[in-house]
């Protein structure tokens, strides 16, 4: 029975996880030194989890097995909001006392500029002498 044992093949598989996918980087004969190695590759900023399997081959029966020794993941990032500008005019809001006044959860609006149709036309103005200059250019 002993020499049975003996004839087995034990190691340590090291397994990580990068965009998604799964690839064996080591294998090593002390679970410690396995153990200590995935730790090492988790603080590495592209690798996403580790697994440590204990694997065990028999040569005789051609037969494996293997079991799960060690494993950690790094936690998935925060999404991020992101928010738009309101582009509709805010509904109306009836006047309430001050305790009883209803939260909104956006900003108020600032308000138009005076001289909003004053910079539009520049604007334009400008575009259309660009317009002119290109006209005139082209006829000479």
């Amino acid at each position: 029975m002993a020499h049975e044992a003996d004839c087995r093949l034990v190691h340590f598989e090291v397994h990580v996880q990068r965009r998604g996918r799964w690839t064996i980087e080591h294998a090593l004969a002390d679970e410690g030194a396995a153990s200590g190695r995935a730790r090492q590759l988790l603080q590495r900023a592209e690798v996403e989890a580790v697994k440590v399997w204990n694997e065990l081959h028999d040569p005789v029966t051609g037969r494996s097995a293997g079991r799960l020794v060690y494993d950690e993941a790094k936690p998935a990032p925060k999404r991020r909001w992101r928010f738009a500008r309101w582009t509709g005019e805010p509904p109306q809001e009836s006047e309430l006392d001050g305790e009883q006044r209803t939260r909104r959860r956006a900003a108020p609006r600032p308000p138009m500029p005076a001289d909003w149709p004053v910079a539009a036309f520049s604007i334009g103005g400008g575009c259309a002498a660009l317009v002119a200059l290109a006209v005139l250019a082209a006829l000479a």
